[in-house]
């Protein structure tokens, strides 16, 4: 269930999930004072470290803003349907990843491993 997905400040969007499989946050933001938006993808955990990074996206070059804002709603769209599929977390961002990557809208990814 998509609990929320909302704009923030400076062109920024965030996205809470909460489904049986996983919880996570997106968050769609500049990097830096000069850079572009890219997609960040946070699992929530019962832990000592509650939030820990599992994914980034960055965009080709070509895309401007509102497209990145609008893949933002995308990915938190297809996350939240597979969470409810009942995929973990990690093959969510897999599936995620492949499907996007055939897209040509991504310049690149990295998943974070957890330890």
């Amino acid at each position: 269930m998509i609990i929320s997905n909302r704009k923030q400040s400076f062109g920024a969007k965030g996205a809470t999930i909460y489904t049986d499989a996983f919880k996570c946050i997106i968050s769609t933001a500049k990097a830096g004072l000069f850079k572009r938006l890219s997609t960040v993808i946070n699992g929530a955990f019962y832990s000592t470290n509650p939030i820990r990074a599992m994914g980034k996206i960055l965009y080709v070059n070509s895309l401007d803003n509102d497209n990145r804002r609008a893949m933002h709603d995308k990915i938190v769209q297809l996350l939240d349907e597979y969470g409810e599929n009942g995929l973990s977390l990690d093959r969510a961002i897999d599936k995620l990843f492949s499907e996007l990557e055939a897209t040509g809208s991504i310049l690149k990814t990295d998943k974070m491993v957890l330890p």
